[in-house]
C-alpha cells in the first residue's frame, strides 16, 4: 500500500542539498518517490511501509533536522 510522509526539514539551502536528499532517501527500501521543495523546506516521501521516525532519523543523519509537517 503506498503511502506518502511529509516533514519539514531545517537546513535545505541549495539544491545541491536536495538532491542529496533525494539520493539519500531513494536507496531506503519502500522508498518510491522523494519530492524536495527547497524554498519550504518540505520534503515528501512516497512508497509503502513507511514509517516518520525512521526517515526523521535518516535525515538527521545526514546533517538536517526533520519534524512532521
Amino acid at each position: 500500500m503506498e503511502n506518502r510522509v511529509t516533514l519539514r526539514v531545517t537546513g535545505i539551502s541549495s539544491e545541491e542539498c536536495a538532491s542529496r536528499i533525494r539520493d539519500g532517501l531513494r536507496e531506503l527500501s519502500g522508498v518510491d518517490t522523494v519530492e524536495v521543495d527547497c524554498r519550504r523546506g518540505i520534503v515528501e516521501i512516497g512508497g509503502s511501509e513507511l514509517e516518520r521516525a525512521d526517515l526523521a532519523d535518516i535525515l538527521c543523519d545526514m546533517g538536517y533536522t526533520a519534524v512532521p509537517e
